[in-house]
């Protein structure tokens, strides 16, 4: 058996680790398998509370401002994640009963997190949630004495038993049980998509070069890595190669004009030189 501290209790036999007293509750002793409910009009407004004293006067009346409390339930080795989804639903719909039975109201009352009524939100370590609505008339001490009782722990794994087999039920036992007011509001399904996106990039790279000799051009989109070398201009840059082609073409066509210029002044004195010389002249 546990040696439970003040604030805690252990509702199970040979549980593996004490549970903390539930808000609304207290316990001063050691070894405790219950907790002390608050007076009424009263309430602990934090889990573990050690003294009496702990206890507040809490607003609203019968302290269920809401008319709503939230309930949860440990149940031990509950393998929930074997059963078959109608297995699974008559379980939930069990204890739903069994809840509405122990706060004195209609089974459509106690619905799940997302407000599904006549329902409870089965985890998969087997912990049980649900809300209760339209508590009106009553007081959140008296409910919580109800849901903290042997009878009502009794009813559940009578429940259980019902839809379980026997090797399932061999090991499953209550534990903990919380009340707590607590306005109820349905949780929102969430959804996980996965957007994938593929993108495809096609990169063309052309290296062109020139020379003052007639070589063959590279071809485009080649594998090969391109030259990055920067090319002469030649007729820009100069360089140290020379001249180029045609500044041998422009010279022998300056050369070729000069001869024939001479050619033609020679031409044009050679008959003066004739006129000058006369008939008898011999020219040596």
């Amino acid at each position: 058996c546990l040696r439970c501290a003040p604030g805690t209790y252990s509702a199970v036999l040979g549980a593996s680790a004490c549970s903390s007293c539930p808000a609304g509750t207290w316990n001063g002793d050691f070894e405790a398998t219950t907790c002390n409910i608050c007076p009424e009009g009263k309430w602990t407004h934090s889990t573990g509370s050690m003294r009496q004293g702990d206890c507040t006067p809490c607003v609203g009346a019968g302290c269920l401002p809401h008319e709503s409390a939230r309930v949860t339930i440990d149940v031990i080795n509950l393998a929930v994640t074997g059963l078959s989804p109608e297995r699974q639903l008559n379980l939930r719909s069990a204890f739903a009963k069994d809840i509405a039975s122990a706060c004195n109201v209609h089974e459509s009352s106690v619905v799940d997190l997302q407000g599904t009524k006549a329902s409870v939100t089965v985890a998969e370590d087997g912990s049980i949630s649900a809300f209760v609505l339209g508590l009106s008339g009553s007081s959140a001490n008296r409910l919580a004495a109800k849901l903290y009782s042997l009878a009502f722990r009794s009813s559940l794994v009578d429940s259980a038993s019902a839809v379980l087999d026997d090797i399932a039920m061999a090991s499953l036992k209550v534990g903990a049980v919380s009340f707590q007011p607590e306005e109820f509001i349905a949780l929102v399904p969430t959804t996980t998509s996965t957007v994938t996106s593929t993108s495809t990039v096609v990169t063309t790279s052309t290296a062109t070069s020139t020379s003052a000799a007639a070589g063959p051009t590279p071809a485009t989109g080649s594998s090969e890595k391109p030259d990055t070398q920067p090319q002469e201009e030649p007729h820009q840059h100069g360089g140290s190669r020379g001249p180029a082609w045609w500044w041998f073409v422009i010279g022998a066509a300056v050369a070729g004009g000069a001869v024939a210029a001479c050619m033609v002044v020679v031409q044009k004195s050679r008959p003066k030189s004739a006129e000058a010389s006369g008939p008898g002249n011999i020219i040596v």
